[in-house]
């Protein structure tokens, strides 16, 4: 590309699946994507790059674009792990159904199992399906999920909750801060919202009091360690009872472990479609190897939480202040 430019600019296929494995040659396709690429648009305003591949890896060019935000993706998986919308114009869509094959005239059942067991689990799943796995497998099954096309109604939702898992600071590589927003309606868990940001300890007191705010959660959780403690005892301080700080136990993998038969259940309720559905998916599905775990320990944290029992006294507690 040296020298020229686009309106439109495609790239195809920015790594080998021989080298995806590779830390250093996936880091030179970002590199390079970021350096030069990005620079060759005619006009940044009005033109358009798309980037045409198979997921290879958790960390390739696309999956760091995707978890980067601002991109479209539009992800065909030979096997449809939920019902989908494809869209094919501005107005038209293709319906496809969980456990439809993209193009039966290519591939049947019996022919998929076989190239399945081929490849390797890991191998099949990212480049057939693009869901990338990290060595190692995941605690939780993305089969596990209960999808929800619209939440459930006031009357059945006993209270709107609130998790945070915080961070320090905005350094590059480190983790986000997350808040996930809950409806609780018997023993079934509604995800209503992540907001998932890096923030500095000052934006990220003012996000507490907004997101709780927007969604008008009864009760906001925070854990009670790092800059979840100063959070705490700073909107205390403030004369606010809805907030309430929870000390985690044992290690991070072993809180989810015992955690996932609620999901196993089918007790956690995801939506159907969300802008950050998919960055919460491969996330969870690459725990506890994948880079990033901090929608996950939002997660957990609200459902071990939830375990106490106190959860709604708490929240009826705040209410009435």
């Amino acid at each position: 590309m040296t020298g020229r430019g686009g309106a439109f600019i495609i790239i195809d296929d920015p790594i080998k699946a021989a080298d995806a494995h590779s830390e250093t040659m996936r880091e030179n396709a970002v590199r390079w994507f970021k350096s030069t690429v990005l620079s060759r648009l005619n006009n940044p305003k009005k033109g358009k790059i798309a980037v045409i591949a198979q997921r290879l890896h958790m960390e390739d060019l696309p999956g760091q674009l995707i978890a980067h935000g601002g991109w479209h993706e539009l992800r065909l998986p030979l096997i449809a792990d939920r019902d989908l919308e494809i869209p094919v114009s501005k107005s038209a869509y293709i319906d496809f159904y969980a456990g439809q094959i993209l193009h039966e005239s290519r591939f049947d059942e019996e022919e998929i199992v076989q190239l399945r067991a081929l490849m390797g689990e890991r191998d099949f799943e990212a480049q057939y399906n693009q869901r990338p796995m990290p060595p190692g497998g995941a605690l939780f099954k993305l089969q596990w999920l209960s999808r929800y096309d619209e939440r459930p109604p006031a009357r059945k939702v006993q209270g709107i909750f609130q998790s945070w898992d915080t961070a320090y600071d905005i350094q590059d590589g480190n983790d986000y801060s997350v808040c996930t927003t809950w409806a609780l309606s018997g023993k079934d868990c509604y995800l209503l919202d992540v907001y998932r940001k890096r923030l500095e300890f000052y934006a990220l007191e003012q996000a507490v009091l907004t997101q709780r705010k927007k969604w008008k959660a009864d009760l906001v959780i925070v854990e009670k360690a790092g800059s979840g403690i100063s959070l705490y005892q700073n909107i205390r301080r403030a004369g606010h009872q809805w907030i309430d700080a929870k000390k985690p136990e044992g290690s991070k993998e072993d809180r989810a472990s015992q955690q996932s038969p609620k999901f196993e259940r089918g007790e956690i309720w995801v939506p159907r479609e969300a802008p950050w559905l998919q960055t919460f998916e491969d996330e969870l599905a690459s725990f506890p190897h994948g880079k990033h775990d901090d929608q996950v320990d939002s997660v957990v944290q609200f459902l071990a939480a939830l375990d106490t029992g106190q959860l709604l006294r708490l929240a009826n507690h705040a209410r009435r202040r």
